[in-house]
């Protein structure tokens, strides 16, 4: 264990089974294995009177800290960073550390794309697609710790740090039994909100049109599981499908690599280029984790090929992928 820092963690906490929160308290947990001297603080993002006795917890605490130059702070949300800013620029100047933390909820995709794809009825949530929303504390941090490179380039950030400090712990997500013959049906989970357009959701309303390979669609939504029985989800599933237009890192397919099931995806996921810098995309086929052009047609033929597979009892090893890139521990190097 190492005592020579110092190091307070501000997440963003407002649903117990939220899972990017189970991933950052898994990252905590790593933390304090590590640092001797190492604190969770949970930031209420919920309404402005949580968020300012978050802040007022969260000066208290910094208070107690003698020596603020052995300090260092990890800011898992851009949200949380814009709650925090007035006590987070006080400690900066005082000559702490403070890593900002660009997560899964970063998508920097540009007020442009929310136009040109006819995004509505986000409200603030649209502030995500603000590049200036995610530069600011990125340029005020001592440094950005992203999971993608794109995530950075696309607000013109040139200091930063890429490291997968978010991870998926395998307990939860057992490798699925093998599935009897669904009679050449293959059932494929869309996990996410099918109201979000960046989502991809409009790809599985085009691949419905085809009448073979004969596919049961299921919404990953319709039914809200505890995090640790999400992993039935894909237990009942043959692939997931994951066609988002951005994705920094993606939990999902990670959590399914675990599972051990077929997944059809593009390079728009950041944990697939991750992959994709040890291994070629036809290994990854092999394996059973599809890399697409983002288009209907390329989506088409991978579920063509795992439809054969299936047929033919030739079954995913997806969970090896999982395990040969020691995908459950995240990558501590950054603090």
């Amino acid at each position: 264990m190492t005592s020579l820092k110092n190091i307070l963690i501000f997440a963003r906490r407002d649903n117990s089974s939220y899972p990017w929160s189970d991933s950052i308290e898994n990252l905590y947990k790593e933390l304090i294995d590590k640092f001797e001297s190492c604190h969770y603080l949970p930031v209420s993002t919920a309404n402005p009177c949580l968020a300012l006795l978050s802040l007022a917890s969260a000066a208290i605490h910094v208070a107690s800290v003698k020596d603020w130059k052995r300090l260092t702070i990890i800011v898992n949300h851009s949200i949380v960073f814009y709650i925090l800013l007035p006590l987070l620029l006080i400690l900066r100047l005082s000559g702490a550390k403070v890593l900002l933390l660009v997560h899964e909820h970063e998508q920097i995709l540009g007020l442009g794309y929310v136009i040109s794809s006819g995004i509505s009825n986000f409200g603030l949530q649209s502030l995500r697609y603000c590049r200036l929303y995610h530069k600011l504390p990125a340029l005020l941090s001592s440094i950005p710790v992203v999971l993608a490179h794109e995530q950075v380039h696309s607000i013109g950030i040139r200091r930063y740090a890429r490291h997968r400090f978010l991870s998926v712990d395998a307990s939860l997500f057992p490798p699925a039994p093998l599935s009897m013959s669904n009679h050449g049906i293959i059932r494929v989970l869309f996990p996410h909100d099918v109201r979000r357009y960046d989502k991809g959701y409009r790809f599985v309303t085009a691949l419905q049109q085809y009448t073979y390979p004969p596919i049961q669609w299921k919404n990953g939504r319709e039914a809200i599981f505890q995090y640790d029985k999400v992993f039935q989800k894909y237990w009942s599933s043959d692939a997931i499908f994951l066609p988002s237009d951005w994705e920094s890192l993606s939990l999902v397919l990670i959590e399914a690599l675990s599972c051990n099931i077929f997944v059809v995806t593009n390079k728009n996921v950041g944990s697939v280029l991750y992959l994709l810098e040890n291994h070629a995309i036809d290994e990854l086929r092999g394996y059973g984790l599809y890399v697409c052009d983002h288009t209907v047609s390329a989506y088409y033929l991978a579920f063509c090929e795992i439809s054969e597979r299936l047929n033919r009892n030739d079954a995913p090893r997806t969970g090896e992928l999982f395990r040969i890139n020691n995908l459950e521990k995240p990558d501590l190097s950054f603090v």
